[in-house]
């Protein structure tokens, strides 16, 4: 503790003197990361299975499931109940204009609010979850495997050869009753305008952070209803990318547009519907209120189409209302969960978990890794980067086990790339100890070994660098006065450049940094490595390795193949730690807390996609238990 007492000083000091230091013009809003995985051939529609009500037990039933393995799984379940008001926190506002330009500008990535009142195409099926044969847990930021997906708004999907997806669109699935939209049937039509316009619109990112369809400037021509099939959209794919294209499309893009916005070239030349008001989806809850930097309501869609897979008799939603209330500051946040006045607060710092559960014992939680994962993007594309012995001395030149250690107090993990050490990875993940000696070097504290490769280099002095960190990530720019001091020893002076969000997005948008301190959801990219790919937006450290471009087509080759996708990046594994093509170093440890009264919850963050977003749980399937919540005086 006492090295870690002297880091924080440190840091508070440095961080004083850096920022009067930091100065910036700047505009940009900053974006989230956003990867993704995993794929199939159609899945049948799962017919509900019947429940059971015990003996003397009016509030339980019992349920009975098959994994894929075939494993027989049974548990007792309890019945939900309807009513009350599910309460959850942001940070900050999503944004202060609702126009698709504003959504387009900052990307899909306003997904706590982008998701409350619209849909994805597919969805995690919620009997493999954790209600269900819990085989996947929806905690983390990983890709569920193919056959753990199912429909949501597509009942169906097909792949035709090596270049067409088809999705066939479920009947009796509705729009929300306002304009333009005003209570219609969602059809394929709509589905299709609304990809289109995520490649037409004149702000739209896809286009440049996702090139997957055939025809970028014409994307009317890779996006369309099938002539055979009214209920059926037909996807055309550039080479080699139908994988990725079946991730975006299926699981983590949400259908926020119909065809009653009008003709394309109209719709992607104006900003949309105006306001808030004007906000419409098929989802479980209705945009009803914004008040802008304080709360966002919304209320339940009375004619939403899903039905509880565990109580099919059951039309969802559960709850009355979702509230999102805008809270910056976390001590408030704190005492906001522990009064009740939210119902759940996720990615609590270990150490501030840990004080916070020993104060209130009754909340409900888990333990996870933090949102993104800490890695240092240097640039491969610049010397002294572009010399793989630089990066590789410079991962030997970090005590990782002094961070895990003093500075997490061994809440974190040193090795987590590719694959994350999770229940739903457990056949991907290979343990550091089973690595070969080379491999578990770049993970020790060989500060004489990292001179030798430095000076092999032509650095046997060192040399001088920049990292450029976002002003907000405090644990980052801990982690980076840790990484100087280790550095010098070695004779490379590191300087830390700290910057206000809007400058610091901007500066990495225009690749004007020697390295970049960005958190990455690297435990998710289990089954490719698109975003080390050349010329893709998230390759800060614009890698451009022969061997990670070969291991990319290898994974998309064997993409509904798990077995030897799993075989694949088992064996690629090493080498790409060998390349070191960024600096990794301990991913901590958090907490995520919720109350006892919100009933159908896990811990989940997401059932449609990889990505874990700040409280996005699948809010549609949670319950209010009114009766626990008054009992303990809320």
């Amino acid at each position: 503790m006492k090295k870690k007492i002297i880091w924080l000083v440190v840091s508070g000091w440095m961080v004083a003197a850096l920022l009067l230091a930091a100065c910036a013009p700047a505009v940009v809003e900053e974006e989230k990361v956003a990867p993704r995985e995993e794929v199939v051939t159609p899945k049948e529609e799962v017919v509900p299975k019947e429940v059971v009500v015990p003996k003397g037990e009016t509030n339980l039933v019992k349920w009975t499931g098959k994994k894929l393995d075939g494993t027989e799984v049974e548990k007792m379940i309890e019945k939900p109940k309807y009513g009350g008001r599910l309460r959850l926190v942001r940070n900050a506002a999503p944004f202060h204009d609702w126009s698709t330009g504003a959504i387009f500008r900052t990307g899909e990535d306003n997904k706590e609010s982008v998701r409350v009142h619209s849909e994805e195409l597919l969805i995690g099926d919620l009997e493999r979850g954790p209600s269900g044969t819990e085989e996947w847990t929806g905690v983390h930021s990983v890709y569920l495997e193919p056959d753990l997906m199912t429909g949501n708004l597509a009942e169906s999907w097909e792949i035709v050869g090596s270049d067409i997806l088809k999705f066939k669109i479920r009947q009796g699935v509705y729009w929300q009753d306002k304009p333009p939209m005003n209570g219609a049937e969602l059809t394929a039509e709509d589905v299709a305008f609304n990809f289109v316009y995520f490649w037409a619109h004149k702000d739209a990112r896809y286009p440049s952070s996702y090139p997957y369809i055939s025809n970028l400037k014409n994307p009317q021509e890779s996006i369309y209803v099938d002539p055979a099939d009214p209920r059926t959209v037909v996807f055309k794919t550039a080479p080699g990318q139908l994988p990725v294209l079946w991730e975006l499309l299926g699981s983590w893009s949400p259908v926020l547009y119909g065809a009653a916005f009008g003709p394309i070239e109209q719709a992607v030349a104006k900003e949309g519907y105006g306001d808030w008001k004007g906000v419409v989806g098929t989802g479980a809850f209705i945009l009803t209120d914004w008040l802008p930097d304080s709360v966002i309501k919304y209320t339940r869609n009375p004619n939403y189409w899903k039905r509880d897979p565990f109580f099919p008799e059951n039309q969802l939603p559960y709850v009355d209302s979702v509230e999102f209330l805008v809270i910056p500051d976390w001590s408030t946040q704190q005492a906001a969960l522990r009064t009740g006045k939210i119902d759940i607060l996720d990615d609590l710092a270990w150490e501030q978990g840990e004080l916070f559960l020993k104060s209130n014992p009754a909340l409900k939680y888990i333990t996870k890794f933090s949102r993104s994962s800490p890695v240092i993007d240097v640039r491969n594309d610049q010397k002294p980067w572009s010399d793989v012995r630089v990066r590789r001395a410079m991962m030997m030149a970090i005590d990782h086990d002094a961070i895990v250690k003093d500075l997490y107090d061994g809440h974190a993990e040193k090795f987590y790339w590719q694959p994350l050490p999770v229940p739903e990875l457990a056949d991907y993940y290979v343990p550091l100890e089973e690595m070969p000696q080379d491999v578990q070097m770049l993970f020790e504290y060989h500060p004489d070994k990292a001179r030798e490769l430095l000076a092999e280099a032509g650095y046997p002095d060192g040399f001088k660098t920049t990292i450029l960190i976002n002003q907000v990530e405090q644990e980052y720019i801990d982690l980076a006065i840790i990484v100087k001091e280790d550095w010098a020893k070695v004779g490379v002076d590191l300087k830390i450049d700290i910057r206000e969000p809007a400058v610091f997005t901007s500066l990495w948008r225009r690749r004007s940094y020697e390295a970049i301190f960005r958190g990455h959801p690297l435990g998710g990219m289990q089954t490719r490595m698109t975003f080390s790919m050349p010329g893709q937006l998230f390759n800060s450290a614009m890698v451009n390795e022969p061997f990670i471009i070969e291991y990319q087509a290898k994974l998309m080759g064997y993409y509904f193949d798990r077995p030897k996708r799993i075989q694949t990046m088992r064996e690629a594994t090493p080498e790409l730690h060998r390349l070191a093509p960024f600096i990794l170093l301990p991913w901590s440890k958090a907490y995520k807390f919720w109350q006892p009264w919100v009933k159908g919850y896990h811990g989940e963050n997401s059932v449609f996609k990889y990505l874990t977003e700040l409280n996005e749980p699948a809010r549609e399937y949670l319950w209010i238990d009114q009766e626990l919540k008054a009992a303990m005086g809320h």
